[in-house]
């Protein structure tokens, strides 16, 4: 049975590198943030099957910078028994979220009780290569959040 484990600094990388490029496909990109975050796993011994990196600041919101399930394993809840682990600390720091996403990941944050909240401008453009979605390339990274006070379901 998969369990919740935190994966150290020192492992993240080597034990997770194609999920964390499967959610953000520019190395670069995500060695900015990795070592700022958070990491929780759904383990099944030494397996990664799911990540979530969040980003917990002394002061403001929590980001989710990075979350990914194995694909042959997706659509099994895992990601999002990860996110509900995370409102639920969160909740307990009496702190929100924040996720930037693409246009596609908008429906899955939505129905964990995230609302939309902005746009970041060309956020995509940065990266090393394009961003596609669905033959698209990407410019702009969709902004949602979920408030600690808003949320009427029980996590």
């Amino acid at each position: 049975m998969p369990g919740i484990c935190r994966i150290p600094p020192e492992e993240r990388w080597e034990r997770c590198r194609e999920l964390l490029l499967l959610a953000d496909p520019d190395p670069l990109m995500v060695e900015r943030y990795l070592s700022a975050c958070e990491m929780l796993a759904l383990c099944e011994g030494e397996k990664v099957l799911s990540e979530v990196c969040v980003e917990q600041p002394e002061a403001g919101d929590w980001e989710l910078r990075n979350a990914a399930t194995c694909p042959e394993l997706e659509g099994r809840g895992y990601a999002s028994a990860l996110i509900r682990e995370v409102q639920r600390q969160a909740r307990e720091a009496g702190r929100s979220l924040v996720v930037g996403t693409s246009p596609e990941g908008v429906g899955f944050y939505r129905r964990l009780g995230f609302v939309p909240c902005g746009v970041r401008r060309g956020f995509f453009l940065q990266y090393q290569e394009p961003v596609l979605e669905n033959g698209t390339v990407l410019e702009d990274m969709q902004m949602l959040r979920w408030s600690k006070e808003e949320t009427e379901w029980t996590l």
